[in-house]
């Protein structure tokens, strides 16, 4: 299987679960409970993250953890670019240029400073999976 055909078969699902996984509803008090839940996880585990939930350009929820910095902020932002620009999530967005045999900072014609189409954690700040 060529690299294009697996990042169509994972567009696939991404889109699917993107369809499927959803709340009925999400208010500002669910943005509270999913952000401590996420919060809570990640300091038992040890990891190093930033949440950020934002409602449109509003911001609900913000909590970055030790080990994070405000690399971690800005690439939340660059995410946050991203899925408001194609209304997908990220990682689906990246998925789908790589479905097509492209790269996502070159063929957007985005700039890649304010823009990033991966999905999961920064590492070492700017280069996600």
């Amino acid at each position: 299987m060529t690299d294009a055909s697996e990042a169509a078969d994972l567009l696939t699902t991404l889109l699917d679960q993107e369809r499927t996984i959803q709340f009925d509803s999400f208010d500002f008090g669910d943005s509270w409970a999913v952000g401590s839940r996420l919060v809570e996880l990640g300091t038992l585990r040890g990891h190093p993250i930033a949440v950020s939930i934002t409602f449109g350009d509003q911001r609900v929820f913000h909590a970055a953890l030790p080990g994070s910095s405000a690399d971690n902020d800005a690439w939340l932002e660059n995410k946050f670019r991203v899925v408001r620009r194609f209304a997908n999530s990220s990682f689906a967005v990246g998925t789908r240029f790589r479905s097509l045999g492209r790269d996502f900072r070159t063929a957007s014609n985005l700039d890649p400073a304010t823009h990033a189409a991966h999905g999961g954690p920064s590492r070492c700040g700017y280069a996600g999976r």
